[in-house]
């Protein structure tokens, strides 16, 4: 399952996967992401809350460079990932493709987001 949501005033995209998610619930998230992205002005950032997902949904992440090349011609700024603790564990010894920036908490990902300019 995920959802999206979008704040204007910070014009960031927060993202929430819980689980994992089948093939055409992959296709339904890439669409409306990308339509999602639509909305938001150049410099916006990403919070992806992956605390609550399986590792085999940020292993297959690499599937997501379509949205990450999509976001860049959009003007994305940057993004915070969180991720459970044995998933962050895993990243740090072996990076999980195109998933950077790291937190074990919305909190934390949060405060990174807001102290860039």
């Amino acid at each position: 399952m995920f959802n999206f949501a979008y704040c204007e005033e910070k014009n960031r995209i927060y993202i929430n996967i819980e689980d994992d998610l089948s093939s055409s619930e992959i296709d339904a998230y890439i669409k409306g992401l990308t339509d999602l992205i639509e909305r938001t002005r150049p410099g916006f950032t990403v919070l992806a809350d992956l605390s609550e997902s399986r590792i085999s949904f940020v292993e297959k992440s690499a599937e997501f460079q379509v949205i990450r090349d999509y976001s860049i011609k959009k003007g994305f700024k940057n993004v915070a990932t969180v991720l459970e603790a044995y998933a962050y564990k895993l990243h740090k010894g072996s990076p999980f493709p195109g998933v950077k920036n790291t937190f074990l908490c919305v909190r934390e990902a949060e405060a990174f987001l807001d102290s860039l300019v």
